[in-house]
């Protein structure tokens, strides 16, 4: 099974560029956009199985719609060459509030075939054409999840941080149980280590 992996796009970063002329963007956005398009014609080049995204599409969670269309399009190619595409909400994709969506959910809201955008921890199967992947997806974990609770409101920082650690341990550990070993698996997440 052949799996393209990438992380941390940032679409939207402009630092240094100029405007181009030709398509009223930044000079620096563009070199974003023609890595991304390196990374899209090497899956339906190469005939890859499916590409796993692991989060941080944009530079913050507020993407300006000329951005939001470029990264649809090279979804849309994606979808149309029948390559299944995984994206993990990162924390630069995370509104400030939990309810709000994030600047990817729109990908799974409009059912494009093959696209799948995980906001939370989840395992599920991905039918590819070399037969099923199992996915385990992680996305990033903020604070506020558990500052939401009561019981964690007056939690000192690093007692709060240790919270987060365990109950993100847990839930790999009990989807790691649900996995079924005739098919592979992968671990997908974003996030930050420590140790």
């Amino acid at each position: 099974m052949k799996l393209l992996h990438f992380s941390d796009l940032h679409l939207g970063v402009d630092n240094y560029g100029a405007i181009d002329p030709s398509t009223g963007l930044s000079t620096r956005v563009n070199d974003f956009l023609a890595v991304l398009d390196v990374i899209v014609n090497r899956a339906i080049e190469g005939h890859y199985d499916a590409v796993l995204f692991t989060g941080d599409a944009f530079k913050n969670r507020d993407p300006n719609p000329t951005l939001q269309r470029e990264l649809a399009r090279r979804i849309v190619r994606l979808a149309r060459a029948e390559i299944p595409l995984v994206i993990l909400v990162g924390n630069h994709d995370l509104p400030n509030v939990l309810s709000r969506a994030t600047p990817v959910e729109i990908y799974q809201v409009l059912s494009i075939p093959g696209v799948r955008v995980c906001r939370s921890i989840e395992c599920f199967d991905l039918e590819t054409r070399a037969g099923t992947l199992q996915v385990v997806a992680l996305p990033w974990v903020t604070r506020s999840l558990l500052l939401s609770l009561d019981n964690y409101r007056e939690m000192p920082d690093v007692e709060l941080d240790r919270m987060i650690q365990l109950t993100v341990s847990d839930a790999i550990r009990s989807l790691r149980e649900q996995l079924n070993p005739a098919y592979p698996a992968v671990l997908m997440a974003h996030v930050s280590l420590q140790g």
